[in-house]
């Protein structure tokens, strides 16, 4: 469900004929969110199958699903087939295939503290930093401070002074109901008044 902080802008991308591609390092298989089920493959299909259609609704093309296992993004950091080496080289991979402008990621804080969000951060801007010029630009999704609902599932979302966002992507009141469409289909993460929250978040 990662891909809803920035869901109006990949709406309007896809809505003005460009081409986004959204990844996914894990399927989810250990956050039950509010769907009551167990931990494992069956959250892990149900999962990318909300993904799905949230992409969907963006007018997004079907995303990758890496499927490392969630919550293991830091695992064993030191070995020499961590998971953090096998993103970033897949990282480094998809990069090279599909050659984008720009990355879009989660920052440092990894939206609430998320060690996978963090490790992704992390992974991405290894790999970008170490590119030449022609490089992509990366942009980390920031929420201004001041900025979030009160609510009791964003008490402890990071924010961001708005003097360190340095980029704004506009976007049209149709793209906001196409994520507002997107972040509908996760019903297993978010209860109703998460879900509305998160549109205007």
């Amino acid at each position: 469900d990662d891909e809803i902080i920035m869901a109006p802008v990949l709406n309007r991308l896809a809505r003005s004929d460009g081409e986004v591609t959204v990844v996914f390092a894990t399927s989810g298989d250990a956050g039950p969110g509010v769907s009551g089920l167990e931990p494992g493959d069956e959250l892990a299909r149900l999962r990318e199958d909300e993904a799905r259609c949230s992409a969907f609704a963006l007018r997004l093309p079907e995303p990758q699903f890496w499927q490392i296992g969630d919550g293991m993004l830091a695992d064993t950091p030191r070995a020499a087939d961590s998971s953090a080496k096998r993103l970033a080289g897949k990282i480094s991979a998809i990069i090279a295939e599909m050659q984008p402008q720009v990355i879009m990621t989660w920052g440092p804080d990894g939206g609430y503290g998320h060690g996978d969000h963090r490790m992704v951060s992390n992974a991405v801007t290894q790999v970008v930093q170490t590119m030449d010029e022609d490089r992509p630009d990366l942009l980390y999704s920031a929420i201004p401070n001041g900025r979030l609902p009160p609510m009791a599932e964003f008490e402890n979302w990071a924010t961001t002074h708005p003097s360190m966002i340095t980029d704004r992507i506009e976007y049209d009141p149709p793209d906001l109901e196409a994520a507002r469409n997107a972040i509908a289909c996760y019903e297993s993460q978010f209860s109703p008044d998460a879900r509305a929250g998160l549109a205007d978040l």
